[in-house]
């Protein structure tokens, strides 16, 4: 027998503080997660195979989007329906999100391609 929704979400934040963290949009909590837990796969898939930047995108906040990328997160991650978090921010009409993502997309993009970059 299958938990109704509203457990399943319960059950979901409980073992994944990050993402409730960014859904709080409480970086400082994030952080203090990011910092005691050195080995924490920032990348990691949940079940609809989004990691915790696209949560970060789709709710906006830059500084989060910024500190996940800091600790490693990477950006080109699809979901089960091939959505990355540029995409997730674009939906949700998140233009600093969009920002951040794009940029990092582009610096990534010369550095993987050996481009001078101009500085912003």
């Amino acid at each position: 027998m299958s938990l109704p929704p509203e457990q399943q979400i319960t059950n979901f934040l409980k073992e994944n503080p990050l993402v409730c963290s960014i859904l709080e949009d409480d970086v400082e909590k994030m952080e203090n997660i990011l910092e005691s837990n050195p080995n924490l796969n920032v990348s990691k898939q949940d079940n609809h195979k989004q990691t915790p930047l696209h949560y970060a995108a789709f709710i906006g906040n830059e500084n989060t989007c910024v500190t996940l990328i800091r600790h490693g997160a990477q950006i080109d991650v699809k979901d089960n329906i091939g959505l990355t978090p540029l995409h997730r921010a674009c939906a949700a009409d998140r233009a600093q999100a969009v920002e951040v993502l794009i940029e990092v997309f582009v610096l990534s993009f010369c550095d993987r391609n050996s481009f001078a970059c101009p500085q912003a």
